[in-house]
């Protein structure tokens, strides 16, 4: 059995041993963007749902975690990580203590404020200590953003759907200049049902192909996850 919960997160060990049975419902809240978002204890890890996505599932989280392992992120030293989507800080909570980086800086970047107040919320204090929260979109954080990353993970959704400046040519521009050299994008789209996988097909094949020539798809459960490496000087 195990648990991340925050100490300031009450969870009794029964109660712990039951999620791996039944998921336990730690909170249920709205915005303006998610009408439903909620919290909940499953298998022992936090989870966020929105009305027909998971957003976020600590190291269960496959879309990213069976990535990070096939690229062997534990044996890479990345300094500065930026987050487009942030869940329940998932993608920091992996590399952090699952993936060794230990001393990364997490840039994580969310147009919801209320999914940002839940991070906050439920995640540990070791991975918030580490983690830069900004409320923005992310079209236009990448634009006027100036730092340089190791790594960049896009995992924006509004439940199913990805809003379709997200998949142009112009934003994926945007974050190849944002790349350091040897940098890596990881972009999640969703194909678990027959009309989100023709989109990701095609915005693979007719735009991320186009933009990073290089790159390639890692398949997970539900998910096409696209892997860009910057080889740039």
């Amino acid at each position: 059995m195990r648990s991340n919960l925050p100490a300031g997160i009450k969870v009794s060990s029964c109660k712990i041993w039951f999620s791996y049975l039944y998921p336990l419902l730690l909170a249920k809240t709205s915005s303006s963007y998610n009408p439903v978002l909620e919290v909940r204890l499953s298998r022992g890890r936090l989870r966020l749902d929105s009305g027909n996505s998971t957003y976020s599932y600590e190291d269960l989280y496959d879309t990213f975690y069976t990535p990070f392992r096939h690229l062997k992120i534990a044996q890479k030293n990345l300094q500065t990580v930026l987050v487009l989507g942030v869940g329940l800080c998932s993608v920091p909570l992996m590399l952090y203590q699952f993936f060794n980086q230990r001393q990364t800086r997490f840039v994580a970047v969310d147009i919801d404020e209320v999914v940002i107040s839940l991070s906050r919320q439920f995640v540990l204090p070791d991975v918030l200590a580490h983690t830069d929260f900004f409320t923005a979109d992310a079209f236009d954080f990448a634009a006027t953003d100036t730092r340089f990353y190791d790594l960049i993970a896009v995992d924006i959704f509004i439940d199913t759907n990805t809003p379709s400046k997200f998949r142009s040519a112009e934003f994926l521009q945007l974050l190849k200049s944002r790349l350091n050299h040897g940098g890596l994008l990881l972009y999640n789209t969703m194909t678990g049902y027959p009309d989100l996988n023709k989109t990701s097909n095609t915005f693979y094949r007719s735009t991320f192909k186009q933009v990073f020539p290089g790159a390639f798809a890692i398949r997970t459960s539900g998910n096409r996850v696209l892997v860009f490496q910057n080889s740039i000087s």
